[in-house]
């Protein structure tokens, strides 16, 4: 979804490459730490612990898609792209007041300062924050540690050009 927002504004190979090195780091970490865990850890209790990250993670999908409001896809395309128009307005400088009549932009204020003032470099940080931790890194740690890293490594790598 971060990919998708980012193409919106800005050029798609100049996003696309970004995000897909990043990705392709961030399993290249997991990697690396499922080399680690099995100088630390037994395989069996490397195992187990996969198997409970998956049941929590299983379970705790199914609690917020029972508890989740419908929404169709349409109201969500246009809430992202009324969000994205907010803060594209050069008045407002992105800034929304939330009040009981609903949303409303502030008064442009002076520019601050952001740690992240490269576009491509909030994508990164934006991709890496969202995505680390995810089933794909756990599912990329456990293989590691239980199969060849070399396979796992150039393997995860080239799926991830498919996403």
């Amino acid at each position: 979804m971060i990919v998708v927002l980012f193409t919106m504004k800005h050029d798609k190979w100049k996003v696309f490459i970004p995000a897909i090195f990043t990705m392709m780091g961030m399993h290249i970490i997991s990697v690396g730490f499922g080399t680690l865990f099995p100088l630390l850890f037994s395989r069996n209790t490397i195992v187990y612990f996969s198997v409970f990250l998956f049941l929590f993670f299983g379970i705790m999908m199914i609690y917020e898609a029972y508890h989740m409001q419908p929404k169709t896809a349409e109201e969500k395309v246009e809430e992202i792209q009324n969000d994205l128009l907010a803060k594209n307005d050069p008045e407002t400088n992105g800034r929304i007041v939330t009040t009981p009549e609903g949303e409303l932009p502030m008064e442009k204020k002076e520019e601050s300062k952001y740690f992240c003032t490269n576009p491509y470099l909030h994508l990164v940080v934006l991709l890496f924050l969202a995505d680390w931790g995810d089933r794909c890194q756990i599912a990329a740690i456990v293989l590691t540690a239980t199969h060849n890293a070399w396979g796992v490594a150039v393997g995860g790598a080239l799926v991830r050009l498919n996403e």
